[in-house]
C-alpha cells in the first residue's frame, strides 16, 4: 500500500508544466566561426559532440553581393560533418554593405540577411537549423537604430528578420528548422508579443541565465500559456555557469527540468573557454573537463530517452529516464535505493542515498520505477523558494495600510524596467514585485507572505533570510506575526544580511505573516529573501 500511495503522490503532485516527455538532444556552443582550432576540433570529436551551435558570418563570405567559402572559419561545418555531426547556424550580425553594418532593418538589408541564411542552408547539407537573432531582447547584440530603442521596435525588427529568413530557407531546404528570435532569459511577455505579430517560428529559443534551474520547468510552463506557444518546441541554445563545482549538477538539473517542460534541445555554453569565465566542455588544451565528462555520459544515457517526472511534493525535483536512470535533488532527506541499483553524484562518484538541494543524486539500475524509489519524511512545510508560485505554501500579498491585494503573475519583459522572467506583482504598480529569490516592496507597500499553520499541532521552525541591496536608501523592515503575537520586528540596513531562526509554538490554524516593508523610502529596496518553515 505504501508503494501505491507513493506512486499516486508522484503523479498527483505534478504541476501542469511537468509532463511525460523525452530527454532533450544535447548540443555544444562552439566558436569555430571566429577561429578553427585543430585541438578543440579533435577534442570535440573525442568527447562525442554531435550537434554544434555556431556561426558562419555574413561579412566573411559575401563581398559585392557574391559569396565565397574559402576561409576555414566559413567552412568549419564541413569538418564536423566528417564524423556525422550536425550544426545549427546563428544569423544575427549585419553586413557593412547593408544599413552601414547595423542590425538590418531596411527592406534591402532584411532581404540580404535572409539570402545569406538560405545560402548557408544550401551550402552545408549537415546544417539542420538556422537560429535567427542572438539575445535580441537585450542591447548587447543589436546595433544601429535598434540599440537603445523601444521594445516594440526591436520586437518588430526581430519578427521581420525571422519571417524573411524562414521564407528564404524553406524555399530552398524546407526540412531545415528556422528558430527564434533568440532571447536572453525567459521573457514570456516579449515572446507573446512576437507571436502576436505573426512571428512564425519552428521553435522558441531561450537562454535562461536568469532562471534558477530548479524553476526552469515552471517558468517554461508559464511561457507556454502565451497564445500560440502551447505546442511550439522550445530550444535552450545557451546553458552554462561560471561555477566549476556546480557545472555537472547544473547540466543534469537542466536536462531533467528541460525534459519536464518539453524542451527539445539543450546546448551547453561553451564548448571551450572564451574568456568570460563560463565552464567549457573542453579545457583550453582540448581535454574534457568534469562537466564535459558529465555531458558525454548524459548524451549516452539521457538524451532521447522517455522521461517521467518524479515530484512527490513542491520541495523535490527529479526525473526517471526509461527504467534505468533517476536524477533527484531537493530538500534534504533520505532516499530508498532498490537493491542492485547504484547511487552516485554528478561526477560519477559513489554517493549516500540522500537528497541535497544543490547536488543531484543519480540512481542507476535495471527496472527502476517510481514505486521502488522511496523518500524519507519531508521536513519542510513551506518554502518561499521551492514553493514559489505553487499552491499550498506561502501566499504572497501586497499590503498598503489596511488594504491587501493579491500578487499575481506578471509577464517577463512585458515592459521596460521589470524582470525578464515571469514574476509576481501588481497590475497597477510595477514597482512592487516578487521573484523566486528577490522581492521589492513599493512606496508605502509591504510584501507579505502568509500561511495558515497545519493542524497536526507540531512545533515548527521558521528560518528567515533577508539581504537588502547596498543601493537601498535606508533598508527594509521585517515584521513576523503569529496570530496576534509579534514574534519579530527589526530593521535591516542596506547591504546587511539578516539570518534569524524562530521557534513557533504548536498553533494549529493560526495565521503566520512575514512582512517586508520599506523604510521611510523605497528607493533601491531590491532585497534577497528566503523563508523556510520546517518541522
Amino acid at each position: 500500500m505504501r508503494c501505491l500511495a507513493l506512486a499516486l503522490s508522484l503523479v498527483l503532485a505534478l504541476p501542469a508544466e511537468a509532463q511525460q516527455g523525452t530527454g532533450p538532444a544535447l548540443g555544444a556552443a562552439s566558436n569555430f566561426g571566429q577561429g578553427l582550432r585543430e585541438d578543440i576540433l579533435a577534442g570535440a570529436r573525442a568527447l562525442g559532440v554531435m550537434d554544434f551551435r555556431d556561426a558562419v558570418y555574413w561579412s566573411l563570405v559575401e563581398t559585392g553581393g557574391r559569396a565565397r567559402f574559402d576561409d576555414p572559419r566559413a567552412t568549419w561545418p564541413d569538418r564536423v560533418a566528417a564524423w556525422g555531426a550536425t550544426a545549427t547556424l546563428t544569423v544575427n550580425n549585419g553586413h557593412p554593405d547593408y544599413d552601414g553594418g547595423a542590425t538590418p532593418t531596411s527592406p534591402q538589408a532584411v532581404a540580404g540577411f535572409a539570402r545569406h541564411a538560405a545560402r548557408l542552408a544550401l551550402r552545408f547539407p549537415n546544417v539542420t537549423g538556422i537560429e535567427v537573432g542572438n539575445e535580441f531582447n537585450s542591447e548587447n547584440f543589436v546595433t544601429g537604430p535598434l540599440k537603445g530603442g523601444s521594445l516594440e521596435a526591436r520586437i518588430a525588427a526581430g519578427t521581420a528578420l525571422l519571417t524573411a529568413t524562414r521564407d528564404a530557407v524553406q524555399a530552398v531546404r524546407p526540412e531545415v528548422r528556422v528558430t527564434g528570435v533568440g532571447v536572453h532569459s525567459i521573457p514570456d511577455g516579449w515572446l507573446a508579443r512576437q507571436l502576436a505579430q505573426g512571428g512564425v517560428t519552428d521553435a522558441l529559443v531561450i537562454h535562461p541565465y536568469d532562471t534558477p534551474v530548479d524553476h526552469l520547468a515552471r517558468q517554461i510552463g508559464v511561457l507556454r500559456r502565451a497564445p500560440g506557444a502551447a505546442t511550439l518546441p522550445v530550444e535552450i541554445t545557451e546553458f552554462g555557469t561560471q561555477d566549476a563545482a556546480a557545472a555537472p549538477d547544473l547540466l543534469l538539473k537542466g536536462h531533467c527540468e528541460g525534459a519536464r517542460a518539453g524542451v527539445s534541445r539543450l546546448v551547453w555554453y561553451p564548448l571551450h573557454p572564451r574568456g568570460d569565465g563560463y565552464l567549457g566542455l573542453l579545457d583550453d588544451k582540448g581535454s574534457p573537463t568534469p562537466v564535459g565528462l558529465t555531458y558525454a555520459w548524459a548524451q549516452k544515457h539521457l538524451a532521447g530517452q522517455p522521461v517521467a517526472p518524479l515530484a512527490p511534493d513542491p520541495f523535490t525535483r527529479g526525473c526517471l529516464y526509461g527504467d534505468h536512470t533517476a536524477l533527484l535533488w531537493g530538500a534534504a532527506r533520505p532516499v530508498t535505493v532498490p537493491e542492485g541499483a547504484r547511487a552516485t553524484d554528478a561526477f560519477g562518484r559513489a554517493a549516500a542515498p540522500r537528497l541535497d538541494p544543490d547536488r543531484v543524486l543519480v540512481v542507476t539500475g535495471r527496472g527502476l520505477t517510481p514505486e521502488v524509489l522511496g523518500f524519507g519524511p519531508q521536513p519542510l512545510v513551506a518554502d518561499s523558494f521551492w514553493g514559489f508560485d505553487t499552491p499550498g505554501g506561502f501566499v504572497p500579498v501586497a499590503r498598503r495600510g489596511d488594504r491587501e491585494t493579491e500578487l499575481t503573475r506578471r509577464p517577463g519583459q512585458g515592459r521596460g524596467g521589470v524582470p525578464w522572467t515571469p514574476y509576481l506583482g501588481l497590475a497597477d504598480d510595477p514597482g512592487v514585485r516578487l521573484t523566486e529569490t528577490v522581492l521589492l516592496p513599493g512606496a508605502g507597500t509591504a510584501v507579505v507572505h502568509r500561511m495558515t499553520l497545519p493542524g497536526d499541532g507540531v512545533a515548527l521552525t521558521l528560518d528567515l533570510h533577508l539581504s537588502p541591496a547596498a543601493r537601498s536608501s535606508d533598508g527594509v523592515r521585517l515584521t513576523v506575526r503569529l496570530g496576534d503575537a509579534v514574534l519579530a520586528d527589526a530593521p535591516v540596513a542596506p547591504g546587511a544580511r539578516l539570518d534569524r531562526t524562530l521557534t513557533l509554538p504548536p498553533a494549529p490554524g493560526a495565521v503566520l505573516e512575514i512582512a517586508v516593508a520599506p523604510g521611510d523610502s523605497a528607493t533601491g529596496d531590491v532585497t534577497g529573501y528566503r523563508f523556510t518553515l520546517r518541522r
